[in-house]
């Protein structure tokens, strides 16, 4: 079941790096993807003990790898709202981010860290309060800031950062609800179901991916509202659901760009219809071709090609 997670994460960082524009944020976003599916990898091997000393590191490993994802996090949210003008975060927050992965890599290297311990030769869940405090509180501490960003966007952005923000709040705080779950509230009560927190990892992932780098799903392609028929792709789905949420946020300029679209397909039927009449005056054994060509003109303006 590890190994499946593990390939399901790992599988889906590559997906994303691949089908990126490789950008700074593209590679953060991948690069958080990974360390996520290392998590679930050390998880996996810290019940193994092949040589001296493997079975502790995989143990120390567990809270090793989730701590890149509050610096990651952080870099995606302050520029998820601007793909194509990345800047640095504050240093100031960099530094504060450098110091608490510092100071929580000694703790792992000291083995003073990790809930984990090794019992008859397999990893058992102990917890401690180095575990349950300065590291859990700083994780989910950076999540909530990240989620409070959000929110601020919601309410106060622009229709493109508004729908982005929609997307990322959802995919952080379900993803983030759902692990928490599984890696802290449950083992606090005696259930050990670890392994189950990477569906909230893969929902996080997933939902967050699509903003990130499907730009045109937000603005460009969100009001051509012509048909994909012969190439049905999910993004068209995503494109309803985007459509949807600009109609509740934006009601009288989503009714602006309908009637704009109509305004259009009424323009190219009456002009294609004239040119249409006037051929057939004037070269009346033509006519199946000129019909030919006012059909194109019409599945033109109602259909992809």
């Amino acid at each position: 079941m590890g190994l499946i997670m593990f390939g399901l994460v790992f599988g889906s960082a590559v997906f994303f790096y691949k089908y990126s524009h490789r950008t700074n944020l593209s590679k953060a976003f991948a690069l958080m993807a990974s360390t996520l599916s290392f998590w679930g990898f050390s998880l996996f091997w810290s019940d193994y003990s092949f040589f001296s000393g493997f079975q502790w590191t995989m143990i120390q490993l567990i809270t090793v790898f989730p701590l890149f994802v509050p610096v990651l996090l952080t870099y995606i949210t302050y520029n998820y709202t601007r793909p194509m003008d990345l800047k640095n975060p504050p240093l100031a927050l960099t530094i504060l981010h450098t110091i608490v992965i510092v100071y929580f890599l000694w703790l792992s290297w000291e083995g003073r860290l990790s809930p984990f311990v090794a019992e008859n030769g397999e990893s058992v869940f102990r917890g401690n309060f180095q575990y349950y405090f300065p590291y859990c509180g700083y994780i989910i501490g950076s999540i909530l800031v990240s989620l409070f960003v959000m929110i601020r966007n919601i309410l106060r952005g622009e229709h493109f950062v508004r729908l982005h923000s929609i997307y990322m709040f959802t995919g952080v705080s379900v993803g983030g609800f759902v692990s928490v779950v599984f890696t802290l509230v449950l083992p606090l009560l005696g259930i050990h179901l670890t392994f189950f927190s990477i569906f909230g990892l893969l929902i996080f992932l997933w939902v967050t991916w699509i903003p990130l780098e499907k730009y045109s799903l937000f603005n460009a392609d969100l009001l051509d509202f012509r048909i994909e028929m012969r190439h049905p792709k999910i993004s068209s789905v995503i494109l309803e659901i985007n459509r949807f949420f600009l109609s509740k946020l934006y009601p009288n300029q989503f009714e602006v760009a309908c009637k704009k679209f109509e305004d259009e397909i009424e323009k190219v039927l009456h002009n294609s219809g004239s040119k249409l009449v006037l051929d057939h005056r004037r070269n009346p054994e033509s006519f199946p071709s000129y019909l030919k060509g006012y059909i194109q003109d019409i599945k033109k303006s109602l259909f992809k090609s």
